[in-house]
């Protein structure tokens, strides 16, 4: 038997408490809305340690809990200026994240207090570029035994070694902050609007293919890891270590396969014509509108190996790297 079945299971409960102001000026053409908010969810499904004489996997329960903290902005602006409408409108909205109850399911990078979607690892320093740079280095044999070109760990404990102890959190793939903004004018029937979005304050970790060429059931490399530190010491400041089957060290989870993945996306353009009431009026139709749209045209992002929202996209509790996802 695998898993076992648990028929009591509920959905998730959540309890909010909010705080807003909405406000207009200048005849409505003004609009300002805000909201502070604390949402408390609880009865997350988890899985319980149990007593491996329970002869299974142990059922899941509604046992977790998260809580997000944080205030919402939407301001708009319309008007016209003879036979020219426009109009322009924003939103952000910036919340903390944190995980309030796991009923006793707690290990190190994911603890009270920490973010869903938490990023836990070592801290990277570099590379090493020498065996007398290796020597000199605090001992990481318990990560692996490093060779000039693998990845330096720091010591953050400073006991002298690296080992598990020594990491920390290095970010999470949930959002902080999130952003938008469109605007949009018409005149004599003609029109053009633009829609951009935006996240920032997010992080998500290099894996499987993106870190370790033919590392995922042999697959190819990338062209970013062109970029990698070679013996002949040109290229010692390079985005990825030496390659090598065996140094499974270098791709432990550290800060060194973390990567900012903030973007900002033109989500939508479209132009359009309306055509004259006058002239539909002979064929008895009311309205006739003749558009050309585009979806996600531009991503300006500090990310540029792949579409940097495929690889936040991950699991809405643990966290995973997206990369396998099909892209926007």
């Amino acid at each position: 038997e695998g898993t076992l079945a648990n028929t009591n299971i509920t959905w998730e409960k959540t309890t909010a408490k909010n705080i807003g102001l909405d406000v207009a000026f200048l005849k409505n053409k003004l609009t300002i809305s805000g909201d502070y908010y604390i949402r408390d969810t609880k009865g997350i499904l988890l899985q319980l340690n149990q007593p491996a004489i329970l002869g299974a996997s142990p059922p899941v329960v509604n046992a977790g809990a998260v809580r997000n903290r944080g205030f919402e902005i939407i301001a708009g602006y319309k008007d016209r200026i003879g036979k020219v409408g426009y109009y322009v409108n924003a939103n952000f909205s910036k919340v903390k994240n944190e995980i309030t109850d796991l009923a006793g399911t707690e290990y190190p990078g994911r603890e009270l207090g920490d973010p869903i979607d938490n990023l836990f690892g070592l801290e990277a320093e570099g590379l090493f570029q020498n065996q007398n740079e290796i020597d000199k280095h605090p001992d990481q044999s318990a990560i692996g035994i490093p060779k000039p070109g693998d990845i330096m760990y720091k010591d953050i404990n400073g006991d002298g070694k690296v080992d598990n102890k020594d990491r920390k959190n290095l970010g999470s793939y949930f959002p902080a902050i999130n952003y938008g903004f469109s605007y949009g004018v018409d005149y004599r029937g003609f029109d053009i609007s633009m829609l951009w979005q935006g996240v920032a304050q997010v992080k998500a970790s290099l894996d499987g293919r993106l870190a370790q060429p033919f590392g995922d059931y042999g697959s190819s490399p990338i062209e970013a890891q062109l970029d990698r530190w070679t013996p002949d010491g040109k290229n010692p400041n390079a985005r990825f270590p030496r390659e090598s089957f065996s140094a499974s060290y270098n791709y432990v989870e550290s800060s060194w396969w973390i990567v900012n993945t903030s973007f900002l996306k033109l989500r939508n353009v479209q132009i359009g014509y309306t055509l004259p009431a006058s002239l539909l009026q002979k064929i008895k139709v009311s309205k006739v509108r003749v558009y050309v749209s585009g979806e996600n045209l531009i991503t300006i992002s500090p990310f540029k190996i792949m579409d940097p929202e495929s690889l936040t996209s991950g699991d809405p509790f643990f966290g995973y790297s997206g990369y396998t996802a099909y892209p926007t």
